[in-house]
């Protein structure tokens, strides 16, 4: 017994399915020679479909394979590129910095200057007022003329809200 069927009911299996595949292929004959050639086309169908799933198992391994190492070399390029130009900004940054923060110091001063010429204007009336005293004492006296850097409130007292915040904040886009 094969497959669990008698001899005859192998062959009318066997036929039935014939009939299909001759009729697919406009053949109507029948008999037993049809039916032991449908057996063996099966069998090189069979084993067509098994040779060719190998083919694709192994052209499919190759593609991911190849896929694979040309990604990964073009991972390594992008990743020299980028640390090259990370260290290019790295240092550019480096070069400006003590620029940036001459300009930082300028709008500072020039922010000073804005606030005592305002002192100036409003205790212009006060009789005994100097600008940069308190009650006739210096307020910043220095021994050795170095720059004494004000406090925060001193910064920003005639600031508006906005310029305030934007200041104590450091935000630049408003």
């Amino acid at each position: 017994m094969v497959c669990g069927l008698r001899t005859p009911q192998r062959f009318k299996v066997a036929k039935l399915w014939s009939l299909r595949v001759f009729n697919f292929f406009g053949l109507t004959s029948t008999c037993r020679f049809n039916v032991i050639l449908v057996l063996k086309l099966k069998t090189i169908y069979l084993k067509f479909v098994y040779y060719l799933g190998k083919i694709l198992r192994y052209t499919q391994f190759a593609a991911f394979s190849a896929f694979t190492l040309v990604s990964w070399g073009f991972f390594i390029k992008y990743k020299d590129n980028r640390s090259l130009q990370q260290l290019e900004m790295k240092d550019a940054r480096i070069a400006i910095e003590p620029f940036i923060f001459a300009e930082k110091d300028r709008a500072i001063l020039k922010h000073y200057r804005r606030n005592r010429d305002e002192e100036n204007e409003l205790m212009k009336n006060v009789e005994g007022w100097k600008t940069g005293t308190l009650w006739g004492e210096p307020v910043y006296h220095n021994v050795r003329s170095r720059y004494i850097k004000p406090c925060m409130v001193e910064l920003i007292a005639h600031m508006s809200y906005w310029d305030k915040n934007d200041f104590v904040y450091d935000k630049l886009d408003r």
